[in-house]
C-alpha cells in the first residue's frame, strides 16, 4: 500500500538522515519510478526534501506539518497496536470517556471495537475513530461537532469545545505529537490546543498514549505539563531514564509489549 510504503520512508529517514533513491527502492522492493512518485507526494506535504539523487526528512513537527492520516497510521504501527491493547486494561463497565484524535487512539479504537462486551460511552472528535466504533452496539458514541481538519479528520473549534462543557468524563485517552520529559506534552497543530485542554479540564483522569519515538520530540505548541497527566501508556522502547523521570513525577506507567 502506498500509505504504508510512505510511512516506511519516513521511518527510515528518522533513523538515517539521508537515503539515496536506489537504497530506498531496494529496502522497499519497488522501482525507482515508484520511489520518486512517493517522494514527490511526501515533498508536497513538506515532509521531505530531495537532495543529490536522494531524500532527507524535514523537521515537519516544528513547521506544523503532519503526514496524512493514512500514512501516519502505519508509522510505528506495531507499537500503536500494542499500546491500544494495553489501554483496554483501563476500561470498566459503564465507563464514559473521551478518546482524543490521532492514529494511536485509532489503533486503540480498533481494539476496543473488537473486544468490548459491556456498555460504555465514548466521546470523540475523530471521524475515523467514530466510523470504527459506531457499528458496535455496546458503545454509545458521542461525536464532537465543529470544524473538521483536512487530512487528519478531527473536529476542533468553539462548537467542539461547547459540547464538552456538558460532559463529565471518567477518563481521557490523550494523544500528542511530542513529549518533553522535563516540560510536558506538545502538539504540531495550533488549532487543536484549546480543545485538548478542554478535554483535560472535563476529565477525572488523563491517560497519555504515546509511543516511545515521541519522547524527545518537541512540537511547536505546548499543551500541558505533567501535573495534568495521571498515567502514560507507551511501548518497550521507552528508556529506563524516561521511566524513572515519570516515576519521580508520580505518574503511573503502563508499558505495552508485543504487537
Amino acid at each position: 500500500m502506498k500509505a504504508e510504503r510512505q510511512a516506511k520512508i519516513l521511518q527510515y529517514l528518522s533513523e538515517k538522515h539521508y537515503l539515496a533513491n536506489e537504497e530506498l527502492a531496494g529496502k522497499l522492493g519497488v522501482s525507482i519510478v515508484t520511489i520518486r512518485r512517493d517522494i514527490k507526494e511526501l515533498s508536497e506535504q513538506n515532509l521531505v526534501q530531495t537532495k543529490h539523487g536522494g531524500v532527507v526528512v524535514t523537521d515537519y513537527l516544528n513547521v506544523g506539518n503532519e503526514p496524512h492520516y493514512e500514512t501516519k497510521a502505519f508509522i510505528n504501527a506495531d507499537a500503536k497496536k500494542a499500546i491500544g491493547r494495553k489501554a483496554l486494561e483501563y476500561i470498566t463497565e459503564n465507563d464514559l470517556f473521551i478518546l482524543d484524535s490521532g492514529t494511536t487512539n485509532y489503533a486503540f479504537a480498533k481494539q476496543l471495537k473488537m473486544m468490548i462486551k459491556t456498555p460504555i460511552t465514548v466521546v470523540t472528535g475523530d471521524l475515523q475513530i467514530a466510523r470504527e466504533l459506531c457499528s458496535n452496539g455496546n458503545i454509545n458514541l458521542v461525536f464532537l461537532g465543529g470544524s473538521i481538519k483536512t487530512n487528519t479528520y478531527n473536529s476542533y473549534g468553539l462548537f467542539s469545545e461547547s459540547m464538552l462543557e456538558n460532559i463529565k468524563s471518567h477518563k481521557l485517552f490523550f494523544g500528542c505529537d511530542g513529549v518533553d520529559i522535563y516540560q510536558g506534552v506538545y502538539n504540531s497543530s495550533l488549532d487543536e490546543i484549546s480543545l485538548k485542554r478542554k478535554m483535560i479540564e472535563v476529565s477525572d483522569s488523563v491517560i497519555l498514549m504515546a509511543d516511545s519515538t515521541k519522547f524527545g520530540l518537541k512540537a511547536p505548541y505546548f499543551v500541558c505539563d505533567f501535573s495534568r497527566i495521571d498515567k502514560v501508556i507507551s511501548d518497550i522502547g521507552i528508556t529506563e531514564e524516561q521511566q524513572q523521570l515519570l516515576s519521580e513525577k508520580g505518574i503511573d506507567l503502563g508499558i505495552a509489549v508485543g504487537n
